[in-house]
């Protein structure tokens, strides 16, 4: 049964680069109630980065919405809306997760980013 060591085998193995990850917690400003971005502590992961300067499109409901890189990631790694990654001098914010499940298990999970710096 495919499990982890899959992913971490085969396309991470062959394919994997290192990249900077800051998880960010976010809180609403209590007067203007704008969005307020607090950054954490960052590490080194190792992930499989798709065509980063590719742009995805998709429809949702009717709308078009799209992103500016694709990246994979280990299906036990923690990673939320709104998170850093920095990869070849560029900052992405992470907008969607997806699990890819086999057998009821994640395998690994699609994370699609946009470009903040």
């Amino acid at each position: 049964m495919p499990t982890e060591d899959d992913f971490t085998n085969g396309p991470s193995a062959d394919f994997g680069v290192s990249v900077t990850y800051t998880p960010v917690t976010t809180t609403v400003h209590n007067i203007t109630g704008e969005k307020v971005y607090s950054d954490g502590s960052t590490s080194s992961i190792t992930v499989v980065m798709e065509n980063a300067n590719k742009q995805y499109d998709f429809d949702k409901q009717g709308l078009t919405e799209g992103a500016d890189a694709r990246m994979f990631i280990l299906g036990s790694l923690s990673m939320n809306k709104n998170d850093k990654i920095l990869h070849n001098s560029i900052t992405y914010r992470v907008d969607t997760i997806s699990e890819r499940l086999f057998a009821g298990n994640t395998i690994f999970k699609t994370v699609l980013l946009f470009e903040i710096a």
